[in-house]
């Protein structure tokens, strides 16, 4: 057994099962069931795929400065260092820049609450009148006082 084996939880069908719903690592399908593990957008992965996609994405991240590339901090697009241009003390892509100058004053609009308040507790008298109705028109008919 290498250490690799040794560190890595056990494999979904090597004794113990994940069962529906169980927690399997989305890279190697090992069950991760009260296993050390973590999570993000695409699932749970086990502590020795974490540290080979640390593994990769530092590599990534040296092949981008060998290669001279640099990340825009609006965008994350890595690019030339030529593609940036300084707008405002920040340096950004040129693809930014042109945004943010098409956009200058752009601010987020506060939205009035009030109306939006009012709107819903007229929409809840409505229902809630509707579901009266119907339960009035209900009794009088288990009652036989209408319909027969």
């Amino acid at each position: 057994m290498d250490s690799s084996e040794r560190n890595h939880p056990q494999k979904q069908g090597s004794g113990q099962a994940g069962g529906a719903g169980g927690k399997l690592c989305y890279v190697c399908s090992c069950d991760l069931t009260g296993q050390r593990r973590y999570k993000d957008e695409n699932g749970y992965y086990c502590p020795a795929c974490a540290r080979k996609m640390d593994k990769q994405e530092t590599e990534k991240e040296r092949a981008d400065e060998v290669a001279g590339l640099v990340k825009c901090p609006s965008c994350r697009r890595k690019l030339k260092p030529a593609a940036f241009q300084i707008y405002h003390g920040r340096t950004l892509c040129k693809q930014c820049v042109l945004a943010k100058q098409d956009m200058p004053g752009l601010k987020v609009a506060k939205v009035e609450l009030t109306y939006h308040a009012k709107e819903d507790k007229r929409r809840m008298i409505v229902l809630a009148s509707i579901a009266g109705l119907l339960l009035l028109i209900s009794m009088l008919s288990y009652f036989r006082v209408i319909g027969g």
